[in-house]
């Protein structure tokens, strides 16, 4: 209500008049504060006539009746009201009135009326004035000219319903003002609930973000130590090939020595066959000499002794060179069995190291290398034992051989002695015979002698 008072009162100042209706002047009237002073229970004095009660937008007020305030009094030429009797209470509103500046103007047909301006003026300004500190400037004179009534209360109550219609515009503005302060006001607890919120997780994130880049300088550090695990396992993987390189130079030098092992191996076979064919031989030849002997020679062949020695020499000379060649031969394969052992230990722990270390490419390459240089150490291995199993069939065949040999020289020197009793028995009878001497009598020698001999005719 306090709004429209407001305005009331400031139409009541537009144009230097007050109000022309009686609702606008009982407006004024409750006011109570503005241009009277009475205070609230001076509402129910006796200078308050009842009245229709009006109501509107819940406040209800009584209208004004100039009419019988004045039936109740009089105004003066100089504009002072006098009450028709004093013997009434005293009506505290009308007490409470500004008479100089109800003077300023004029009552007509019961409505107060402000005189005009200077000819060619207009009324004064809108602008409110507290009616209880309001000084009126001199009063102009007065202009006998009556208003336009009609048009005066019409263009008053256009201005009335303007006014009722701006505090509508205002009162709900003022709601929607209201309604957004408590939206802001919800808005902002969010958004301090959202500013705590952000705070806390911003908190969380500085602590990840820290614990990130302790773990990134962690990770920083574990890659530079396995860069220098790589680098040193390349330089390992190098040094690896190198060895590997050496090792392949020695498997080669070992199948160059197992190629010649079985050159050698064949060689001897060669020979051995040859032994045996010259002991065949010989043994012919000693077959067809004892026979040339036994038609027409008179005496032993002394040069058939150093032929037995030649062909005994020949052979043994070759079975010692054999066996010389032989333990040689074993050494160099148990020398070349412990280098292939002590590198396979080694290949074996470099590939566990290496296997723990998972190195790059290069180590894997050398890995593989490593492998293969395995395989191939395996291969030269498995060559070196069929050559050691060779070897030790030749052996068994020279030991075969040369004790072959010996039997056949131990043959030899027996039917070489029975060959010479025979001759040297031959030889004393032939004596005998010519000396005409009985014959010595053996028991038995000749026989067997003979028996031997031609029993070594049919073992050859």
């Amino acid at each position: 209500m306090a709004p429209i008072l407001s305005i009331l009162a400031s139409l009541l100042i537009q144009d230097g008049f007050p109000a022309s209706n009686n609702a606008v002047l009982e407006a004024v009237y409750h006011r109570r504060g503005g241009i009277g002073r009475a205070e609230p229970e001076a509402a129910h004095h006796a200078g308050q006539e009842p009245g229709s009660v009006l109501e509107e937008e819940g406040v209800r007020f009584t209208p004004f009746n100039l009419r019988e305030e004045l039936a109740e009094g009089h105004f003066d030429a100089a504009g002072n009201y006098f009450p028709r009797g004093d013997d009434g209470p005293p009506d505290a509103w009308l007490d409470s009135l500004d008479w100089e500046w109800v003077s300023e103007g004029y009552f007509a047909d019961g409505v107060y009326c402000r005189k005009l301006d200077p000819p060619g003026g207009q009324f004064y300004s809108s602008k409110r004035i507290d009616f209880d500190l309001y000084t009126p400037s001199p009063a102009p004179a007065l202009d006998p000219a009556p208003l336009d009534w009609a048009q005066q209360n019409q263009r008053l109550a256009e201005e009335l319903q303007q006014a009722l219609e701006r505090e509508r515009g205002l009162r709900a503005e003022l709601a929607s003002l209201r309604e957004e302060t408590r939206a802001q006001g919800r808005s902002q607890a969010g958004l301090e609930a959202a500013a705590q919120s952000l705070s806390a997780e911003t908190a969380v994130l500085r602590a990840r973000a820290g614990a990130l880049e302790q773990e990134a300088r962690e990770l920083r550090g574990e890659a530079e130590a396995a860069q220098g695990q790589a680098e040193a396992a390349h330089s390992h993987g190098l040094v690896l090939r190198r060895e590997l390189h050496e090792k392949e130079l020695e498997a080669e030098s070992l199948r160059a020595e197992a190629e010649e092992l079985r050159g050698a191996n064949r060689r001897l076979r060669r020979r051995i066959r040859a032994v045996s064919e010259e002991l065949q031989f010989q043994s012919a030849d000693n077959g067809v000499s004892l026979k040339a002997e036994l038609e027409g020679t008179q005496g032993p062949e002394p040069p058939k002794a150093p032929a037995r020695d030649r062909s005994e020499a020949l052979p043994q000379d070759a079975l010692e060179e054999k066996e010389v060649e032989i333990e040689r031969l074993q050494d160099e394969l148990a020398v070349q069995q412990g280098a292939l052992q002590a590198a396979r230990e080694e290949l074996g722990a470099q590939r566990g190291l290496l296997q723990e270390r998972d190195g790059d490419a290069a180590l894997r390459q050398a890995l593989a290398q490593r492998d293969t240089a395995i395989d191939r150490q395996g291969v030269l291995a498995e060559t070196l034992e069929r050559v050691t199993r060779e070897r030790d069939a030749l052996s068994r065949q020279v030991l075969a051989a040369a004790h072959q040999k010996w039997a056949l020289s131990r043959e030899l020197e027996a039917w070489q002695d029975d060959m010479q009793l025979v001759i040297h028995r031959q030889l004393q009878a032939q004596r005998q015979r010519e000396a005409g001497a009985p014959p010595p009598v053996h028991r038995g020698n000749s026989a067997p002698h003979g028996g031997h001999f031609l029993s070594f005719f049919r073992r050859s």
